[in-house]
């Protein structure tokens, strides 16, 4: 089945554990989260003719996230009505209540999640986390073990195949999505194109032919600033492209099917010294040194690239897909491609994936936890008669996109048909993109980059994986 149903309400789930704290309004039972007989062990939302349907007890559960408002149920579209409806008829079945809230804000969702962990009272029964506050909760031991769940059968294509991965530490998984969010791409001005001779289809026509790869992206950002310099004075006006650094390099390493740490069957390893990642960053600089890449403006804030497209002054931006809620009010008709791909990609396509993560607290007994694994198992399910229904996600897209072909192509690979990357580094709690500033900024070259930080990445991934084993 496809799990693109899902995307209409934007949900999402991870987990991880080292330790166990107290927590809930149930005692712990054991250190371990294997389901009762009574309560644990269905794979299934939907028992037998034989079995006695599941009772969880009234039981309240809270999906714990920064957006939710009071109108989450509101049926826009007619598969919203028809999900809810069928989620209202598993909830009188099996006795329980699922509710999305809106507990924290974005910024404050890390710290308030660890605390009220900590203190015995999880802010969620399922608490969403934004990729960035993994690792300082999983640290702690804040997340429980789902891999021994028979609740999630983790084989069903609806969970997100990248953040298992990513998730996965020893033989336990940490953490879990019920969906796939398109994220990295390209977003281009249809409009400046056609202004400055280009064909305004050809990325998407490149994507679909499958050669939208680095040569091809040299010869289009070539193409345009040989127009850029719109009143012929010498001075180029409009720039091929212009992004946050942190969002463009790191969609370099993973396009070149590669990164500067990864995940081996849930062991962390460096990965540096691949000569796919200096060919990467060296790529990626090169569009600088060309001239493609448009110069940050002096005095300008740190977002100077986010004005620069909206003002026009350059045909792209690599950013995530979310953008196009903004993108979309802007005066002109954008698209949205992929990132294209490297020459160590094997001529693929990439998918890079940036999931929230949704946890289940490791302080909750065996019970507790089958029984929320139980609830949203039957929430993430599609809903009957929707099961290859493309119409159930698009729905919430086409709005958000001026040119079609931005859902039904780029959306549509990145969700359904490409190889999705999350990048494990997620997981190191000192980790960060920092590295990659002054690479931006030419103070020092890729190469410099990694031969300065290599050694501080081989502690945090030696002190992991000391910690995990």
């Amino acid at each position: 089945m496809k799990n693109v149903k899902k995307l209409a309400l934007f949900l999402v789930v991870l987990v991880f554990a080292f330790s166990v704290v107290a927590c809930g309004d149930k005692p712990a039972d054991s250190d371990t989260t294997t389901p009762s007989p009574t309560t644990g062990g269905q794979s299934s939302a939907t028992p037998t003719d034989t079995e006695p349907a599941r009772d969880l007890e009234g039981r309240r559960i809270v999906i714990a996230d920064w957006w939710s408002t009071e109108t989450y149920r509101d049926p826009t579209t007619t598969y919203l009505e028809d999900y809810w409806n069928y989620q209202d008829e598993m909830m009188e079945k099996y006795n329980y209540t699922i509710v999305r809230e809106a507990v924290s804000d974005w910024g404050n969702m890390g710290q308030d999640a660890m605390l009220s962990i900590t203190n015995g009272s999880p802010v969620g029964d399922i608490i969403v986390l934004d990729s960035s506050s993994v690792a300082s909760l999983l640290d702690k031991g804040l997340f429980a073990d789902v891999s021994v769940l028979t609740e999630f059968d983790f084989t069903d294509d609806k969970w997100n195949k990248a953040v298992l991965e990513v998730m996965t530490v020893g033989n336990a998984i940490y953490g879990f999505a019920g969906s796939t969010e398109p994220r990295t791409g390209v977003f281009f001005n249809m409009d400046m194109f056609e202004t400055l001779g280009v064909d305004p289809q050809l990325p998407f026509d490149l994507q679909a032919s499958g050669e939208w790869n680095w040569a091809n992206f040299e010869d289009l950002c070539s193409k345009l600033l040989a127009g850029g310099d719109t009143n012929s004075d010498g001075v180029v006006e409009v720039y091929p492209i212009a992004s946050f650094s942190t969002d463009f390099f790191p969609a370099c390493l993973v396009a070149n099917n590669t990164d500067v740490i990864v995940n081996n069957d849930g062991v962390l390893a460096t990965n540096y010294n691949d000569p796919a990642v200096l060919e990467a960053l060296n790529w990626g600089y090169s569009l600088y040194e060309a001239g493609y890449v448009m110069p940050q403006p002096a005095d300008s804030e740190w977002d100077w690239f986010k004005a620069a497209f909206q003002e026009q002054k350059t045909c792209m931006r690599v950013c995530e897909e979310y953008e196009a809620g903004t993108i979309v009010g802007y005066d002109f008709k954008s698209g949205f491609v992929c990132f294209p791909y490297g020459p160590s990609s094997d001529g693929e396509l990439i998918s890079i994936v940036r999931e929230n993560i949704l946890i289940i607290p490791s302080c909750y007994d065996n019970n507790t936890i089958a029984d929320i694994a139980f609830a949203y198992d039957i929430f993430t399910d599609d809903v009957p008669g929707y099961e290859d229904d493309d119409a159930s996600w698009k729905g919430s897209y086409e709005a958000m996109f001026k040119d079609q072909r931005s859902v039904n192509e780029t959306l549509d690979l990145m969700i359904n048909d490409l190889e999705q990357i999350m990048r494990p580094t997620i997981l190191l709690p000192d980790y960060n993109n920092e590295w990659i500033w002054d690479i931006d900024a030419g103070v020092a070259s890729p190469a410099e980059q990694l031969e300065a930080f290599g050694t501080q990445w081989d502690t945090m991934v030696e002190e992991f994986n000391n910690k995990t084993r």
